[in-house]
């Protein structure tokens, strides 16, 4: 058997904005004490020790907009090496702190050596798309210091209606920057409203077409996708998922019975589930027993996704999902087939009926 994972999301510190394509719902809030994390930390980590688990725990959402960003990343480096390595972030806290070559010089101590950015545009598009003045500005000044302090630098490139006339300015201005990789890529979809309203900007296939050789050529990543991109559409999964049988070749969803994943809120609440999307509540790990309230969530097992968000619902076949919310003639662009199935069923369950059930949270 497996070993099983112990994965705690701890959401220690809010975004500077809120990425409209955000699968982890990101957005500004209060940073979690350093203290609670220390603690949180070492008794989850004990938990898992004495259950033969292994502990895999990460700091959401964007762990540099908090004030001791680099004693946090310490702790959890501490937990699960190698950890920040590449380092994600939206780019904008490390244009804005004073004290980042101190953040710098600490992540070259844990072993980083790379920074990973995001990018939904050039300049007032991609501000925009993450609901924050002059995060394009400040995102360019934070591969700056990142490369003056001898860290690689690389980024996914988020392309959408309101920037696909931008593409080629987009690759010229990776390669000005000096990123030594970089993805352009359509985001895949998530269970969230903020991904439905992200919706009305996806691309279609006709759209992208004039740009898909170029970005297949210049992309570091999902190039077979690009090169057929026509296999990218909701057209091509509808007729998968009508001819063939759910086991077979096509990778409709991602789920790992022996991963028990869980997220602590800034509140120091427990649930099953992940930063941005919360499922059942096991207790409060600042008032309550640590060990029986891991001990429950253990028990409560490994969930997926889709019943995080409808538990009261029977998911449906990925077939039943095509026949009845698909458009066999749907251009819009999907890289994986988890991202339309994901899609599908949003649709299916959040809107048909009212059928969506909350799952009752503290707050």
């Amino acid at each position: 058997m497996d070993q099983k994972i112990l994965s705690l999301q701890m959401e220690v510190s809010g975004c500077v904005g809120a990425c409209a394509h955000c699968w982890a719902s990101g957005h500004p809030y209060p940073p979690m004490m350093l203290g609670h994390i220390e603690r949180i930390l070492s008794e989850a980590a004990g938990f898992a020790q004495s259950e033969g688990m292994k502990f895999e725990p990460y700091p959401m959402h964007d762990v540099l907009t908090h004030p001791d960003a680099l004693k946090i990343m310490q702790l959890f480096d501490a937990h699960c090496h190698p950890l920040f390595e590449p380092v994600t972030t939206s780019g904008p806290v490390l244009g804005q702190r004073t004290d980042w070559e101190e953040i710098l010089s600490g992540l070259k101590q844990l072993g980083a050596t790379d920074f990973w950015f995001t990018f939904h545009g050039l300049n007032d598009i991609h501000d925009r798309a993450v609901n924050h003045r002059g995060a394009f500005a400040e995102t360019v000044t934070a591969i700056q210091r990142g490369k003056s302090a001898g860290f690689g630098c690389g980024g996914n490139v988020y392309v959408t209606t309101a920037n696909l006339h931008q593409v080629p300015q987009m690759i010229e201005f990776c390669h000005s920057v000096g990123l030594d990789g970089f993805s352009i890529e359509v985001a895949c979809y998530h269970l969230s409203p903020r991904l439905r309203t992200y919706e009305i900007i996806r691309p279609e296939l006709g759209q992208l077409i004039p740009y898909a050789d170029l970005i297949a050529k210049e992309s570091g990543f999902w190039k077979e996708a690009w090169r057929n991109l026509d296999k990218c559409t909701e057209a091509h999964y509808v007729n998968q998922a009508l001819t063939r049988q759910e086991s077979e070749d096509v990778r409709w969803s991602y789920f790992d019975r022996n991963r028990i994943n869980l997220v602590c809120r800034n509140n120091m609440d427990l649930h099953t589930g992940y930063a941005g999307l919360y499922g059942p509540f096991h207790g409060n790990l600042g008032s309550d027993d640590v060990r029986l309230i891991f001990e429950k969530a253990v028990k409560a097992g490994a969930w997926p996704q889709e019943k995080l968000v409808f538990p009261d619902d029977q998911i449906p076949a990925v077939s039943e999902l095509a026949s009845r919310w698909g458009n066999p003639k749907g251009q819009k662009i999907h890289m994986t087939a988890a991202s339309m199935r994901l899609r599908w069923l949003d649709q299916a369950l959040a809107r048909e009926g009212g059928r969506r059930k909350q799952i009752p949270t503290r707050h």
